[in-house]
């Protein structure tokens, strides 16, 4: 996909959820981090994958998949207004992609979140 160019809406056919990060605090004040779902967050994105790496780590192997997610425009993962990479990640088919960059493609037409996976 090329910056400017309108999204074919038959590219958009995977159902992605959107999980917002909510920050909390145990009974005794120690931080938490949490991840909320809301059903009204499960959009249609294109998705490519861009590539992979192994890694040796104690003696167990790791593999992390690049994917790049595009997706109609919205203001709640505009990164002009949001830490996009800190405070969102997705969720697809039971996977979760902790997002590493956002990038608005053309006049408010879509996002382009670049994503990484844990493998294994």
């Amino acid at each position: 996909m090329r910056l400017g160019v309108p999204l074919d809406p038959g590219s958009l056919d995977r159902r992605v959820t959107i999980q917002f990060r909510s920050d909390g605090s145990t009974e005794s004040g120690m931080p938490v981090e949490d991840w909320t779902t809301t059903p009204s967050v499960t959009v249609f994105m294109a998705r490519m994958a861009v590539g992979g790496m192994e890694r040796v780590n104690t003696h167990q192997v790791s593999a992390r998949a690049e994917t790049r997610f595009v997706m109609h425009y919205r203001a709640d993962m505009d990164p002009d207004l949001v830490d996009v990479a800190k405070d969102r990640r997705l969720s697809f088919q039971s996977r979760i992609y902790n997002i590493t960059s956002a990038q608005q493609m053309g006049a408010k037409a879509a996002i382009e979140l670049t994503a990484l996976a844990k493998v294994g």
